[in-house]
């Protein structure tokens, strides 16, 4: 009869973490369902201040700030931004593997390229592939202004430097 109530006590084990698997499935929902109704709802702003940014770069003599400045570009500055956990289906592979044929493309070009990984996931993945020269992770609990502020401290000189001649910035939408 041991083996009986070895069998009943495996049931009950699987049962039980199918239960704490389906709650955390469960929570998982909620924050994503969050996250996406906070990413929907700030569309409209990001697109009107696009349109606003676009205007004011048309209307302004290059010369004005060296943002503005268009030069033949030969070092370029990468920012991917993936998660920081796993257990997002594709999210982070299919991110990952465009920035990698971005970075072919322009390697192709003869371009030279520094990465910065935003994310734990792509910092891992890059760290041996790639020329990093910061990075940020566990930043998705705390992504505002300030963290904004922090990255564009550490791009914008580069390019006022003429050290990078463009920056791009590879996400998942």
């Amino acid at each position: 009869m041991a083996a009986l109530r070895d069998i009943k006590r495996k049931v009950t084990a699987v049962q039980k973490t199918r239960q704490i698997t389906k709650a955390m499935n469960m929570v998982a929902a909620s924050k994503f369902k969050f996250s996406q109704a906070r990413m929907v709802n700030f569309r409209p702003y990001a697109g009107k201040f696009m349109e606003v940014l676009m205007s004011l770069a048309l209307r302004v003599e290059p010369d004005a700030h060296p943002l503005l400045a268009v030069r033949e570009p030969k070092k370029l500055r990468v920012i991917s931004m993936t998660s920081d956990r796993g257990l997002c289906g594709g999210f982070n592979t299919n991110l990952i593997k465009a920035t990698e044929r971005f970075m072919a493309e322009k390697a192709r070009e003869g371009k030279e390229i520094v990465l910065i990984p935003i994310g734990r996931k792509g910092r891992d993945y890059f760290r041996k592939r790639a020329k990093i020269t910061n990075e940020w992770v566990d930043v998705f609990g705390r992504f505002d202004m300030t963290l904004a502020v922090e990255i564009a401290e550490d791009v914008i000189p580069p390019f006022e430097k003429e050290e990078d001649d463009e920056l791009y910035i590879i996400y998942n939408e």
